[in-house]
């Protein structure tokens, strides 16, 4: 079954030209063909370096043995060399190191470093003799190369040849001898030999070693030995390096030991070193230091106390809730609302009880964090107690019920908002319940439904309200609500009207073209028929209008216009289109002094576009105008380069 399903496979792809399954045989057979090509294209003399350089990319992808003597034959070439090395750095056989190993002899100067630093990316632990002979070579750059690559090899004979090194070394030479060694005890540590690595890192964290690296060979000690002792000695130190390892090492090193040293240098530091401690405790996520966190967060500098109420989130210990519960009362209302966005990411659920239980709070700022903190949490059983405290005499907590009951509520708790919001005639409370409304007839799933009630709610709203309303009817849209919102145009109420025109003149959807279209020609104020003039040249720009439309939208409005600021908004319509009718109504701006440069702009912005047979006629006529009525030289200049253009391509 295996070689039919193969075969039928094989088939397909001479059909179809899709890999379903390729057998091993196949694809030995297919990658030996190809191996061929390509070493015959790096063998030929009159291959070019294009093609001889993508031979040694595709062999780095497929090549194998065979492919090495020919590739090690190019490592002496001065333009082949790296893309040479760059195919025998993948190919998994152990000739490719024994190639590059030959090669240390043969090659000098650029070169020879990068022979040196492929050793060093396939790891050749045979060549750790060889290249510790070269660790003294005249060259410091092939110096330098080899021994980055011992460090890359990472094991305790490379790590030896650099020690032996050190000794003698002084100056430069010292420094990245240091710097390397500490490379191979990170390589030995990471691939969890700390033991092996132990005694590289100590011999590293002395003090006749630069500070950069006796500092991160101190962590690797602490690291592999768990020396809590020694963090602490980093904890306490006055150089800013050292300190700022130790602040890495603390959140790095596991355990409970490691949490109460860094609790117990806690007391003994300046409180700008505290707050960075107190920042690594929530980074470890240590529930341990909860306690000692929720103490921190009481009393003492504002900001350890600010840094304590953050950490206890990153712990997400839902014990601590009770604490920070009591801290949203405290007087300073930064380290309240700092206890309430910790609150707010507590993973527990059970809390959310306790902050139901804490929604009836005496206190009213409180109380607001109280709602606040129960919306970011999406507390369902809050929203009756947010229903009711709608009522509230505290302006504050009324429309933090408000905000926070529009967060969760679904289009069934949609009526009380509305009779609220239609007998409100308080400007700030009529914003929070639009916002609300708005949320909820956005997020629900029965559109229709939500906008009947609404529009049942315009018919008995105050002149405040209808104004919120109207916009809401925008936002949820549908021909209702186009329908409702084009009825309040004739509302006895001046600021109603004017209301309705601009909601209809940011409308949404394309649906209010024709509504538009009919205002703009009809409507006896000349504001409105500027505001629907305007809204519906807008529509031009929503995706949903194709090319046909957007010229017919454009036609009638350019039979309307009468004022210049309305004309540069076609201009700009008309501009993203660039066939010849569209051409035609911007070459007749090009005349009229108010919007000229917007013209000769679209104009040449179509002709910087335009392709060979897109109105070709249209755009010589308009460049030529260009030309004669421009007042700006580049502009002219630009406009005969794009005419010297087209005449060429006739």
């Amino acid at each position: 079954m295996k070689k039919t399903g193969c075969a039928v496979a094989i088939v397909m792809v001479l059909i179809t030209g899709v890999v379903f399954c390729r057998p091993p045989l196949l694809m030995a057979a297919t990658n030996g063909t190809a191996q061929a090509g390509f070493l015959a294209t790096l063998q030929k003399p009159d291959s070019s370096y294009e093609q001889k350089a993508a031979a040694c990319r595709e062999l780095a992808r497929i090549g194998d043995r065979g492919a090495v003597p020919v590739l090690a034959g190019l490592l002496g070439d001065e333009k082949l060399s790296h893309m040479a090395r760059y195919g025998l750095e993948q190919i998994p056989d152990p000739s490719v190191d024994a190639a590059f190993r030959a090669g240390l002899g043969k090659l000098k100067g650029r070169l020879l470093v990068g022979l040196i630093n492929s050793i060093g990316v396939r790891r050749d632990k045979d060549a750790i003799g060889l290249l510790g002979g070269l660790l003294k070579d005249s060259d410091p750059q092939v110096a330098r190369a080899a021994a980055a690559a011992l460090g890359r090899i990472g094991t305790v004979e490379s790590g030896k040849v650099l020690e032996s090194a050190i000794a003698a070394a002084k100056g430069d030479e010292f420094k990245f001898l240091c710097e390397e060694c500490l490379a191979c005890a990170d390589v030995m540590f990471s691939e969890g030999k700390e033991a092996r690595a132990l005694g590289f890192y100590e011999r590293l964290a002395k003090d006749d070693v630069p500070v950069l690296v006796r500092s991160a060979a101190t962590r690797g000690v602490i690291l592999s030995s768990g020396n809590v002792k020694l963090l602490i000695e980093q904890l306490n130190s006055s150089d800013p390096v050292v300190f700022a390892m130790g602040l890495r090492v603390a959140q790095e090193l596991k355990g409970k030991k490691a949490t109460s040293a860094i609790i117990f240098q806690i007391g003994r530091l300046p409180a700008e070193k505290v707050v960075l401690l107190v920042n690594i405790l929530g980074k470890r996520g240590d529930k341990t230091a909860v306690p000692e966190l929720k103490q921190l967060a009481t009393k003492g500098d504002k900001a350890v106390r600010l840094a304590a109420i953050g950490a206890i989130a990153e712990t997400g210990d839902s014990t601590a809730s009770p604490a920070l519960m009591e801290l949203m009362s405290d007087k300073d209302a930064e380290i309240a609302k700092a206890a309430s966005a910790s609150l707010a990411v507590l993973p527990d659920p059970t809390i959310n009880d306790d902050i139901v239980k804490m929604l009836d709070c005496p206190e009213s700022s409180v109380r607001v964090r109280m709602f606040d903190l129960a919306g970011q949490r999406r507390i369902k059983k809050a929203i009756p107690v947010l229903a009711k405290a709608m009522e509230d005499k505290e302006e504050a907590v009324r429309f933090a019920a408000i905000r926070n009951f529009g967060a969760m509520a679904g289009p069934a708790e949609l009526p009380p908002l509305l009779e609220r919001i239609v007998k409100s005639t308080n400007a700030g409370e009529i914003g929070a319940l639009e916002k609300a409304i708005t949320s909820i007839c956005l997020n629900g799933k029965d559109q229709e439904a939500s906008v009947k009630r609404l529009v049942d709610g315009l018919s008995r709203a105050t002149v405040e309200s209808k104004q919120a309303l109207l916009r809401v009817l925008r936002a949820a849209g549908g021909a209702e609500a186009l329908k409702a919102v084009r009825g309040a145009v004739a509302d006895s109420n001046q600021d109603v009207h004017m209301a309705a025109i601009r909601v209809l003149s940011e409308w949404k959807t394309v649906d209010a073209v024709p509504v538009l279209l009919d205002l703009a020609k009809n409507s006896k104020e000349q504001a409105d028929k500027i505001l629907s003039l305007r809204g519906y040249i807008g529509m031009t720009a929503k995706r949903e209008v194709l090319p046909k439309a957007k010229l017919e939208i454009c036609r009638e409005a350019f039979l309307l216009i009468q004022r210049d600021e309305e004309k540069k908004l076609l201009l700009g319509a008309l501009g993203s289109m660039g066939n010849a009718e569209s051409l035609e109504m911007i070459t007749s701006y090009l005349d009229q002094p108010g919007v000229k440069s917007d013209a000769v702009s679209a104009v040449l912005g179509i002709a910087n576009r335009r392709t060979k047979k897109q109105a070709t006629a249209a755009t010589k006529t308009a460049l030529e105008k260009v030309v004669k009525v421009a007042g700006n030289p580049a502009e002219v200049k630009r406009a005969e380069e794009l005419l010297k253009q087209i005449e060429k391509e006739k």
